[in-house]
């Protein structure tokens, strides 16, 4: 891990459309890695490699972004959270989802009879 930004790459493509990236409206593609910053990694074990890569891809007719997120900064639902947050952000909307937090919970003891019910 380094104290690094997160590297955003910028491409302008006007003369074609999504279409010729994008091949289908399935959820997964057989390779959208056009789409994707380009990775200077070259195995899993590079620890150089920034965890979170963005890549904005201009078409005639829309605009992706491409999202390179690295398993140790969340699974799919955090990955839904900070894609959802980002969109709501960029569209000036309140975030639906609280901010993520570090704090542990403390939870209060439990009473002796609960303790008494509970046991084996």
């Amino acid at each position: 891990l380094t104290n690094d930004g997160v590297p955003v790459e910028f491409e302008d493509r006007p003369h074609e459309s999504t279409s010729s990236v994008v091949l289908d409206s399935h959820v997964i593609q057989s390779d959208l890695s056009d789409l994707l910053n380009s990775p200077r990694q070259h195995s899993a074990l590079d620890f150089k490699v920034p965890l979170l890569r963005l890549k904005v891809v201009s078409f005639r007719d829309e605009t992706t972004l491409g999202i390179s997120w690295n398993h140790i900064l969340g699974d799919a639902t955090a990955f839904f959270r900070f894609t959802h947050a980002f969109s709501q952000f960029y569209q000036g909307l309140h975030l639906v989802y609280p901010p993520p937090t570090f704090e542990k919970p403390v939870f209060p003891e439990p009473s002796e009879s609960t303790i008494e019910e509970l046991r084996p």
